[in-house]
């Protein structure tokens, strides 16, 4: 029994001087789990920003998108992404950023993975499709570092964009 009261001292101590300032992070599950995160997002976002796949999307969230994207636009939340120019990244992007309120840049396809990355406010999100789950951190200096590192990346690959835009008409 000490030895257990020893091996609890240390979680007990961190409990102890739990400190507002730590990230928050949430670990969710499965498809319910992707869902929820989806609707906390239209819940707090103002803007989102990140790398997707439209195609990812409708392959693995086939039930929650159409409405996502509704929603979205409803309450007037723009979203800027890197999307990989797969052919139906390419054709959703060229026929419909202005309906989904999304300015987009396109990468080359190499650059698809079945991730999603979505940042907003303090809030960080990758969601894994394969793996069939979403990953939550609320922290300001992380949102921010990766903000930062969004902007850099859609500033360089305007250029990209506007070549695979070029070499796609529709």
């Amino acid at each position: 029994a000490k030895q257990q009261i020893s091996n609890l001292l240390p979680e007990l101590r961190s409990l102890q001087q739990y400190d507002l300032n730590k990230p928050k992070i949430y670990y969710l599950e499965g498809k319910e789990g992707i869902r929820q995160v989806f609707w906390q997002v239209l819940d707090e976002a103002d803007e989102i920003i990140g790398y997707a796949s439209n195609e990812d999307d409708a392959k693995y969230l086939t039930d929650i998108t159409p409405e996502y994207y509704e929603k979205r636009v409803a309450k007037k939340i723009p979203a800027r992404a890197i999307i990989p120019a797969l052919p139906f990244n390419i054709k959703q992007t060229m026929l419909e950023e202005k309906k989904y309120l999304r300015p987009t840049h396109l990468i080359p396809a190499e650059y698809n993975y079945p991730i999603q990355v979505n940042i907003y406010k303090n809030t960080t999100i990758f969601c894994s499709y394969e793996e069939n789950f979403a990953l939550m951190i609320k922290s300001q200096p992380i949102a921010a570092c990766l903000k930062k590192m969004f902007e850099f990346a859609f500033e360089r690959t305007e250029e990209c964009d506007r070549e695979i835009r070029a070499t796609n008409r529709l």
